[in-house]
């Protein structure tokens, strides 16, 4: 692993016993220098900077070291079933968020600070929405042609209870997370609200005009019933 020293991940510390300038590599807080007391920021950076090849050095090991610590409790694959890819995630430590994709490789880079789970799982889901709302649209169009029900409107959302909805306007929402399910689940969803463009109601004919597109829809309802709704 190869890090790339950021100015903006050094922790600045001073301390009234400090008689010189330090750098140390603390298991938590990361990389740091201690100050004496009256000693400016300027001067901790212009220090940093001259002992740049022993912070490119530890910080290597520390981040190493972090990762597998945290490789076993933080996400490292996505697997967006819907649209058959498998997307690696790579972590470094940092305190500046920054997400960079690899859409060759299909690899996500997060640098942030690792111990913010909550963090790195708003990062994940936002990143699935807008990713799912380039793919969605596509699909719902052709699924909009082929089975000749309009809609005006695609809406992307990260949704906690419902697959999706249509409204009377024929403005449909679908939850990102169907990126995530298979790709019969994520048609039957998108069937089912173009279907609502028809029959704002759950009636018979709603279930006539759904089993005419999606024979098997019972089974595929139940599937994504029992499905957790989590990232």
């Amino acid at each position: 692993m190869t890090s790339t020293f950021d100015i903006a991940d050094l922790t600045i510390r001073r301390s009234k016993r400090a008689k010189h300038m330090r750098l140390q590599m603390h298991p938590e807080r990361g990389l740091e220098i201690v100050l004496p007391d009256r000693m400016s920021d300027r001067a901790a950076h212009r220090f940093a900077k001259a002992n740049f090849v022993w912070i490119e050095k530890h910080l290597d090991k520390h981040n190493e070291l972090q990762s597998n610590k945290l490789n076993s409790t933080l996400l490292t694959q996505l697997n967006l079933k819907a649209i058959n890819e498998v997307w690696q995630i790579q972590y470094q430590s940092g305190s500046r968020l920054q997400l960079r994709t690899n859409y060759i490789d299909k690899i996500l880079f997060i640098k942030c600070d690792l111990q913010n789970k909550s963090k790195i799982t708003k990062v994940l889901q936002a990143w699935i929405k807008n990713y799912a709302s380039d793919h969605f649209k596509i699909e719902l169009d052709k699924i909009s042609n082929e089975i000749q029900l309009e809609y005006s409107e695609l809406i992307v959302r990260w949704q906690k209870t419902v697959w999706g909805t249509c409204s009377p306007s024929k403005v449909i929402s679908i939850n990102a997370k169907l990126l995530l399910m298979s790709y019969d689940a994520m048609r039957y969803v998108m069937i089912h609200e173009l279907c609502h463009t028809v029959h704002m109601n759950h009636s018979v004919k709603f279930w006539k005009l759904v089993a005419r597109f999606v024979p098997n829809y019972r089974e595929v309802k139940r599937l994504l019933s029992n499905q957790h709704m989590g990232l």
